[in-house]
């Protein structure tokens, strides 16, 4: 199962996306639901020296590209929940329920809503325990879950081009 992330509302707060998915087997794209983030800093996978330097602790979103997704134990949540793994710069990052930027330090808030006006997802939980049920189903079956993040490139342009 491919997870994808697309970024589109940029502000220096939270950055908020659609979360759509890609099933084994299938090349038809499944929207599922939005995303909130903290602020896309421009970061890219393929650069670490860059992640490095133009990541702000617990402030920045993680950098666009693909990751392996595995359900780890977590000592925060008591439970195993989907960490995004070998993120250049970021430790501990995971997919987990909340609603705007305050309540992630850089992991990935899923939900079924979007309120743009607040800059959060809505009914999170419903979201990420869907989530948690989809990915342990695909680790059961041994197949591989990842997580592609990328920008839509007129959103993207248009927030880094603002103050131009």
């Amino acid at each position: 199962m491919r997870l994808l992330l697309t970024r589109n509302l940029f502000s220096g707060e939270a950055t908020l996306g659609t979360l759509s998915i890609v099933y084994a087997g299938s090349d038809e794209v499944k929207p599922f639901g939005f995303s909130c983030e903290d602020t896309d800093r421009g970061l890219d996978q393929v650069d670490p020296a860059g992640c490095i330097a133009g990541k702000v602790a617990g402030l920045t979103a993680i950098p666009v590209g693909t990751y392996r997704v595995a359900l780890t134990w977590s000592p925060k949540y008591v439970r195993k929940v989907p960490e995004v793994l070998a993120v250049p710069a970021f430790r501990g990052i995971r997919i987990h329920s909340g609603n705007d930027a305050d309540d992630t330090e850089g992991c990935i808030l899923p939900g079924l809503d979007l309120d743009a006006a607040w800059w959060r997802v809505l009914r999170s939980r419903l979201a990420a325990a869907w989530l948690d049920r989809e990915i342990a189903a695909c680790e059961e079956r041994g197949e591989l879950v990842t997580l592609e993040i990328r920008r839509d490139p007129t959103a993207w342009h248009a927030w880094v081009g603002r103050s131009v």
